[in-house]
Formats: structure tokens, C-alpha cells, sequence
């Protein structure tokens, strides 16, 4: 009888475990494969933010794991669709869209905090002027953006109705620039400083006066059946934004360029996401950078 009342109360001492956190269920060394850029310094250089999300995240699950780099060429990020199903690797950072939502798993917590949706514009520097009197967001529509052609950012310029210009990269849309042939190259602040201090056209400058703003998230995307690396990270993540450590990385990694974007001295145009316009997940604060909280904490 002592024997069956110990069996018991094992079982029932992890099946308590397993309910408050459900990663804990094995402890076996968990293979996260991961892409890394064999080709580009500065995609290697953004990257370490989101690696360092991973990190968190399943330290946070209390999950044994061993980052596993797999090199890629500089590549559309669509072919990691192909690249997580055939099993290349498991994990990869990814702006959300419909068709990525249909074709892997996605854990739905924005890893740059939307920050990936706040715009500005790179552009020619004879155009300084004309961008300084654009006053509303009628006014940049009628202006020729330059978006990537597989990008899920041209179906928010599309929806919008804005004036563009497609491209397969982010060099290729520089020329474009460059040679007058598009009026501005919308880019996140996650990434334009980067991009503008290695450019090779030194006549492309960062204009001052306007951001624009709509929802977009970078998600971590794994395959659909592998529910658990899914469960791992959502629920680590999950942990690391109660206790605080996710927004103390975000502005660890980012607290400087949104000082330097100045966005107080700047005007505001907000313009909608067809893929992320759920209003009760755009609500929740703590998933979302806005820099009026970010003032209110300082």
C-alpha cells in the first residue's frame, strides 16, 4: 500500500510540473537549428538580437538546448518555408504573412515589439526639401515607394493605395533610388542606420521629418508539426515578458536607434495592416513598442 501511495504521489508531483510548465516533460538536449547569413555582416549583426530572443526563450522553459547555426547565402526570406519543411533547419525569425502563416507555425508574440512596422525614409538628398513639406499621408502616397517585390510589406503599401516600385533587394532598390528612379525607400528602424552607413551611394540620406507607422511583427516560424519547439519558445517568451527580460533585451539591442529616430520631432502617419488587424491583440501593450511608454519608463 506505501508503494502504491509513493507511485502516486510521484505521479501526481509531475503532472503538477508538466501543468505549470509544459516544456518540462524531457530532459533531453534539444536541437534548435537556426539559419546564419554566410554572406552579409550586416544580416549576421541584426540577426544576434533575435539569437539572443532564442537564447531567452528557452532558457526561460527551463529546456536543455543546443543552438545548431546552419549557413544560407543572403536569399528571399520565403525560402525558408522550404528550407524549415525539408528540415535544413527548425527555427527562423521572419516578418509575418498570410502565406508564411499558412505554410509553418508561427509563434505570435513580435519579437522587435512591431518595431519592424515603424518607417523611415531613406531617400536622395536633392529631395530633402520636398520631403520636409510632405504634411499628411495622402501627400507620401502620391510619391513612388520602393518595397521588395516578395516582401510582406507590399501588401500593406498595396492595401494602402501607395504609389510603388518593386525590386528583389535591398541593393537593388538603393540603385533604384540612387538614380532618382523611385522618391524613397521605406525602411524599419531596426534597420535603416545600418543600412545607410554601408551604402555605396553617398548622395542616399535618412530624411527627418515624417515616420510611417503600421502593425507588422516578426514572428519565430518553426514547421507545423513540431509542436515542441513551438511550446518551448511560446511559453519561455511568454515568462521572459512577465518577468521583464524580453523588453530588457528589446532595449538593450535597440534602445539607441529609437533615441536617434527622434520620433517626437517627427510626423506621425498611420496607415493599416491587412494581416495583423485583430484590435484585442493590437491592444496588448506589453507585446508592443510605442514610445509614449517608453518615455512614461525612462
Amino acid at each position: 500500500m506505501t508503494k502504491v501511495f509513493v507511485l502516486i504521489k510521484c505521479l501526481l508531483v509531475a503532472y503538477i510540473t508538466v501543468w505549470i510548465n509544459p516544456c518540462a516533460i524531457a530532459n533531453d538536449v534539444l536541437e534548435v537549428r537556426h539559419p546564419v547569413n554566410s554572406d552579409n555582416s550586416v544580416y549576421r549583426q541584426r540577426d544576434k538580437y533575435f539569437l539572443a530572443q532564442l537564447s531567452l526563450a528557452l532558457k526561460m522553459a527551463e529546456q536543455s538546448y543546443q543552438l545548431i547555426p546552419s549557413p544560407v547565402p543572403t536569399m528571399p526570406e520565403d525560402r525558408s518555408i522550404m528550407l524549415i519543411n525539408n528540415g535544413y533547419y527548425n527555427v527562423h525569425w521572419l516578418n509575418t504573412s498570410e502565406n508564411r502563416e499558412d505554410e509553418l507555425l508561427a509563434i505570435k508574440i513580435p519579437l522587435a515589439k512591431g518595431l519592424i512596422g515603424w518607417r523611415l525614409m531613406l531617400i536622395h538628398a536633392s529631395n530633402a526639401q520636398r520631403f520636409s513639406s510632405v504634411k499628411d499621408v495622402s501627400e507620401l502616397k502620391k510619391l513612388v515607394a520602393g518595397v521588395g517585390h516578395d516582401w510582406p510589406d507590399m501588401a500593406v503599401f498595396q492595401h494602402n493605395n501607395f504609389s510603388v516600385f518593386s525590386a528583389s533587394s535591398t541593393a537593388g532598390l538603393q540603385r533604384m533610388l540612387n538614380l532618382k528612379r523611385i522618391d524613397y525607400f521605406p525602411r524599419s528602424i531596426l534597420e535603416i542606420w545600418q543600412e545607410h552607413a554601408t551604402t555605396e551611394h553617398p548622395q542616399l540620406i535618412i530624411d527627418e521629418s515624417m515616420v510611417l507607422q503600421y502593425p507588422a511583427a516578426m514572428y519565430f516560424f518553426v514547421a507545423k508539426d513540431n509542436v515542441a519547439l513551438h511550446d518551448a519558445i511560446k511559453y519561455g517568451l511568454e515568462k521572459a515578458i512577465e518577468t521583464g527580460e524580453f523588453d530588457a533585451l528589446f532595449y538593450q539591442y535597440f534602445g539607441d536607434v529609437i533615441t536617434k529616430a527622434k520620433l517626437d520631432q517627427r510626423r506621425l502617419f498611420k496607415v493599416s495592416n491587412p494581416i495583423i488587424n485583430d484590435q484585442e491583440y493590437l491592444s496588448k501593450e506589453a507585446l508592443w513598442f510605442s514610445p509614449e511608454k517608453m518615455r512614461n519608463e525612462q
